[in-house]
């Protein structure tokens, strides 16, 4: 997009604003936002008191390094951490309200994970009990967290997240958001 999309306005924000609000407000004790190579500038423009800004460094390994970098961060503040809440800031349709939903779900429940499903598979947002931190942990690469999701379906819990299939990745996937 030629510019960090976690800083495109929304809601008199940004998104990367829109998405810790709603972690935050969605029963999450702690918000951990995870940025790679624009780490200086996104930090900079959004600050809250719960929220811990992880740098990572090795963000050029690919989406597995992020989840690693968030994982880690949470451990090492929370040595007895139950679950992690695995959400994407270019998810701007995934809202409060959905996420607490998960969360609930997950303490109601008590899986091994929570998963949204849409558009015929499994992904993120998604609640991971401390039972898949290592799995979550021994991720390369472009894996995601749906790997781990995938390898345990017939373990876990699914709700429909239709909202969860909009994600913005390019300009015109934002036109279309604002157009909402």
């Amino acid at each position: 997009m030629g510019r960090p999309k976690q800083l495109l306005p929304y809601h008199g924000g940004t998104l990367l604003d829109h998405a810790i609000s709603s972690a935050s407000n969605a029963g999450c004790a702690e918000v951990y936002v995870v940025i790679g190579a624009q780490y200086g500038k996104t930090t900079s423009a959004s600050i809250e008191a719960a929220v811990h800004f992880v740098e990572n460094v090795t963000w050029y390994e690919g989406i597995a390094s992020s989840i690693r970098a968030g994982v880690n961060a949470a451990i090492s503040r929370n040595k007895n951490l139950e679950a992690v809440l695995i959400t994407l800031t270019d998810q701007p349709l995934v809202g409060t309200e959905i996420l607490g939903r998960l969360v609930a779900s997950f303490f109601c429940r008590k899986t091994l994970a929570i998963a949204s499903t849409y558009s015929g598979t499994l992904g993120v947002p998604a609640v991971f009990s401390c039972e898949l931190f290592s799995e979550l942990l021994s991720l390369r690469g472009e894996e995601g967290a749906k790997r781990v999701l995938l390898r345990h379906q017939e373990e876990i819990v699914s709700i429909p997240v239709s909202e969860a299939a909009f994600d913005v990745d390019v300009l015109s996937d934002y036109e279309a958001l604002l157009q909402r």
